[in-house]
């Protein structure tokens, strides 16, 4: 948001606590009495703007409201600072709920008022919301130019937190043209500003720019290393839409590990995220990821469907730079199914919108030409600034002098009196704030401390996840140098219990609560793992689970994971079969006191007929009863239309209370 000055006090207390990071302590409630309270129009239209601000994010459709409301109690005052701003806020709520047409009206009507504003204080958010309308529709010079107007105008302002946006948004443009270099140094740019800031929402968004640029690049490893550093601070932040976003860009690693399913997952979930709160701008590019990997899993006719959704929010909202893609890959799709005449009329759709979007070439010199024009331009203007500030220094020290001259006859004697009393007010003063001061540094250093230790944590996690990774890399090229079918079985057990524990070390690093886990999330990942490693195209498994939300910690999460391993495992090799559908059923019920009881069934044969569970010596059986003894409490097994086992456990709170 553009920064405003000289507002009325209820908007000042807002900054201030947004700025602290305490916004409940302004209740939309408590604003709406003010409203209803207050008969002024203009601080009616105030109140309304700081409404539309603090509802956005619960209800988006309301915000809108309310700033259409303010901007129309805006024109009966005759302030146009107070119309200016209203404006910018019903724009960019406007744009957010994907009304981009009236956005681009406003928007127009904006860049009229500039020249009646008293300063520049609104300028910069001006033409960053004019570049983005540009921007959508793939109009890159016209953005540009208005994007390093924003640019200067935040600089001249000494506005750092427009600086950061317009950073990113110049990055972005970069990114768009595939220049990984100048997207790095515009997104790192960005991001410095932000940890200055020390916020936590905008640093995410920093890492996450600058993991996709890493993606660009075919920089895999850094673009994990930054995706997993945008995860944190937006966890930190609370920042559910931030967290959604980084999960849009990670399936691009798993393509590249040959993890399509994972990938489709984590796009199907961010799908369904942007569909619930309307989000349709990021619709179009989504959905050509989508279909991308449709069609390498052959699903050809979802595949033109979810292109087909892509088209059409693309074309309800103008973007011509996704349409392009989008009509591309359905041109090729068409082509290969034998579609001539669709798959050309596809095409030429395709050359429409490729040839409305300036080429990359151009767009770069656009660029370094106006980045020379504003530059130069900043120059002059700053000459002259320093001309006039000199110019107005003179005057002030004049009228200063003459003023105190005044001031010091009038109030000599009363200033001789108050003169001790000050003196000692001062010291008082200056003690109490280097006591502050000394306050404030030990909280930073404190604060610094704990970041740096749980920065550590999960890396500690992710290197024993890298390092569990490398082992199962090595077992698997020992395997292939093993002929013995009986001898490669064992190692692929042993490189499924592996990847188990390497599985709970990845959800400890991802997850904000360091020290544990999301089980049933982890539950759904191993088995999808599993998955991946033993389905056969002949066999089939079907997992049915009822499980809570529950958290267990490391010491917890490893054993259990481990005796899941080993019950997931034997159920592919023995209830799976040609003509036979597998069926695992998984239920976790307790929690009492730290008692809990894990159920695992499936339709197997069970174990052989007269084999005594508690004394049978098989690896796989002594791992199950071992590990249930480590969490305090016992295996069992019976057959009842398949194998059953009943793992009762504590979790580590009750087996150290013991």
């Amino acid at each position: 948001m553009a920064k405003f000055g000289n507002l009325k006090i209820t908007y000042l207390l807002l900054l201030m606590v947004l700025g602290a990071g305490a916004q409940q302590s302004l209740s939309i409630e408590s604003l709406k009495q003010q409203y209803l309270q207050c008969k002024d129009s203009g601080e009616k239209a105030e109140l309304l703007i700081t409404i539309s601000e603090l509802s956005y994010t619960a209800n988006q459709q309301q915000s809108e409201r309310y700033a259409n409301r303010a901007y129309e109690l805006s024109k009966e005052k005759s302030s146009v600072e107070l119309k200016a701003r209203a404006l910018i806020q019903l724009i960019n709520v406007s744009f957010q709920n994907s009304n981009n047409q009236r956005a681009t009206v406003l928007t127009n009507e904006l860049m009229k008022l500039l020249d009646k504003l008293p300063n520049h204080r609104y300028h910069s958010e001006a033409y960053r919301v004019a570049g983005r309308n540009y921007h959508l529709r793939g109009e890159y010079p016209l953005a540009l130019s208005n994007y390093f107007k924003g640019l200067k105008y935040s600089e001249e302002e000494k506005d750092t937190v427009q600086m950061g946006e317009m950073y990113n948004i110049l990055g972005g443009v970069y990114y768009n043209q595939h220049d990984v270099k100048n997207a790095y140094t515009y997104y790192y740019k960005g991001l410095q500003i932000q940890f200055k800031k020390n916020n936590f929402q905008r640093i995410g968004r920093g890492y996450l720019n600058i993991g996709s640029t890493y993606l660009l690049a075919k920089e895999f490893k850094k673009a994990k290393s930054a995706l997993d550093s945008s995860l944190y601070y937006y966890s930190k932040a609370n920042y559910e839409e931030g967290k959604l976003l980084v999960y849009t860009t990670l399936p691009e690693i798993y393509v590249s590990s040959g993890q399509v399913d994972t990938a489709l997952k984590y796009y199907y979930l961010a799908y369904d995220f942007l569909k619930e709160h309307k989000r349709n701008f990021y619709i179009p590019q989504l959905d050509l990821q989508i279909a991308q990997l449709l069609v390498q899993r052959n699903k050809v006719e979802e595949a033109l469907k979810r292109i087909q959704s892509g088209i059409d929010a693309g074309v309800l909202n103008r973007q011509n730079h996704d349409l392009a893609p989008l009509y591309l890959l359905k041109s090729e799709i068409l082509d290969k199914a034998g579609r001539s005449k669709e798959a050309f009329e596809s095409f030429k759709k395709y050359k429409l919108y490729s040839d409305s979007v300036i080429n990359a070439a151009s767009i770069k010199k656009q660029t370094e030409e106006t980045l020379k024009y504003d530059y130069d331009k900043k120059e002059l203007q700053q000459q002259l600034q320093i001309q006039e500030q000199d110019d107005r220094r003179r005057i002030i020290i004049i009228a200063s002098v003459i003023l105190l001259s005044i001031l010091f006859f009038v109030f000599y004697y009363r200033y001789r009196i108050k003169q001790k009393a000050n003196k000692l007010l001062e010291r008082a003063n200056t003690k109490l704030a280097e006591k502050n001061l000394l306050i404030e540094e030990k909280s930073k250093e404190l604060q610094e401390s704990l970041n740096e230790r749980e920065l550590l944590l999960k890396e500690i996690h992710h290197r024993v996840k890298n390092n569990l990774q490398v082992i199962s890399g090595l077992l698997e090229l020992q395997k292939e140098e093993l002929t013995e079918d009986g001898s490669k079985a064992a190692f692929d057990e042993g490189q499924s219990r592996i990847r188990s524990i390497s599985l709970i070390h990845q959800n400890l690093y991802q997850n904000e609560k360091l020290g544990s886990i999301q089980f049933k999330t982890f539950v759904e990942e191993l088995w999808e793992q599993i998955k991946e490693v033993f389905e056969q195209n002949n066999r089939e498994m079907k997992l049915e689970m009822q499980m809570p939300d529950t958290i267990f910690d490391i010491d917890t999460a490893v054993p259990l994971g481990l005796i899941l391993n080993e019950l997931l495992t034997n159920s592919y090799k023995y209830a799976a079969s040609e003509n036979k559908q597998g069926h695992v059923k998984l239920l976790l019920t307790g929690g009492d006191k730290g008692n809990f009881k894990l159920q695992f069934s499936d339709n197997g044969p069970g174990l052989k007929e007269g084999t005594d569970f508690g004394s049978a010596n098989t690896l796989g059986l002594r791992l199950i009863k071992g590990l249930a003894g480590q969490l305090a409490g016992k295996a069992q097994y019976y057959y009842d239309n398949g194998a059953v086992f009943e793992i009762e456990f504590k979790d580590s709170k009750a087996r150290l209370s013991e």
